[in-house]
């Protein structure tokens, strides 16, 4: 599961910072269904501060208006996706998938990543979609120099590849069933405790597979 964990000395508006402590039976189990427990929270922790001033790109009256503003961005996604021209090698299209990912990783460090996240949604909601797009690219990359080139090089940040996390998670964990009703259960637990649902299933669920019975199936 995931716990607050106040940090000493560290506050933020009436609030103290947080950190994301996921302890290892999560690991163990092979899903993290219990890892977005607090994600709803946060989202209200940080909504509320961006009433509280005119300044928040997504400011609106209360707390509640602006996560209702927040989440009608993405539902808003779902049938007019954001096609960015300029300023990208290709087109790339921004979907709601994509901004609900750029939110999932925001959460993680929300009082450093959520402010440039309400910021490139207010974009967004006028029809700019550079602005995510590079906040996205700025979540997962990082820029390293090269003695030997002539302009800096960005490349996949271990801490955060996807290819890295998945091989960790299945390869500690136990088997996950296949089973539809037991998946459908794992997606119907997820949307009972966040709005993020649709992503946390992706990442709760990326484990399952076919145990074999003999080790000769595995050829």
């Amino acid at each position: 599961m995931v716990s607050l964990t106040q940090v000493p000395g560290i506050k933020v508006g009436d609030h103290a910072a947080v950190l994301l402590d996921v302890v290892s039976d999560t690991l163990i189990k092979g899903n993290y269904t219990e890892s977005f427990r607090d994600t709803d929270s946060i989202i209200s922790i940080v909504a509320k501060q961006c009433a509280a001033t005119t300044s928040c790109p997504l400011h609106a009256a209360t707390g509640e208006d602006v996560e209702k503003r927040l989440f009608n961005i993405f539902e808003s996604l779902r049938t007019n996706v954001v096609t960015v021209y300029g300023g990208v090698e290709t087109m790339v299209l921004i979907d709601r998938k994509f901004a609900l990912i750029a939110l999932s990783v925001a959460l993680y460090s929300p009082y450093t990543s959520m402010g440039p996240l309400f910021q490139a949604l207010a974009d967004l909601e006028k029809g700019d979609g550079l602005t995510l797009y590079s906040l996205a690219a700025n979540f997962t990359d990082l820029t390293v120099t090269c003695r030997d080139c002539d302009h800096p090089l960005t490349v996949a940040d271990p801490g955060a590849s996807p290819d890295a996390g998945t091989a960790i998670q299945c390869a500690d964990s136990s088997p996950i069933s296949d089973d539809l009703g037991f998946l459908k259960s794992v997606y119907n637990a997820l949307a009972a405790r966040t709005r993020t649902a649709e992503t946390a299933f992706s990442i709760s669920v990326r484990c399952v597979y076919v145990v074999p019975s003999k080790p000769d199936q595995l050829d």
